[in-house]
Parts: C-alpha cells; structure tokens; sequence
C-alpha cells in the first residue's frame, strides 16, 4: 500500500519538474523571440 503511495507522489513530483522545465524554455524562447524582434 506504501508503495503504491510513493509511486503516484514520484509520478506528481515528476509531472511538476517537467512542467516547470516547460514552461523556463518556453520562457527562455519567448525571450529570444523579443529580442530578436527588438533587433530587427
């Protein structure tokens, strides 16, 4: 039963880290994106 536990908090902390990740990328290109377009 604990191991069912830790198994879907891994899967929750997972999805957390990668929608963290998305979203500093997402970021990091709209940034670009800005920049680029500040240039032009």
């Amino acid at each position: 039963m604990q191991q069912a536990k830790v198994a879907r908090q891994a899967r929750w902390w997972f999805a957390l880290w990668l929608s963290y990740l998305l979203s500093a990328l997402a970021v990091l290109c709209w940034q670009d994106a800005v920049r680029s377009w500040l240039c032009n």
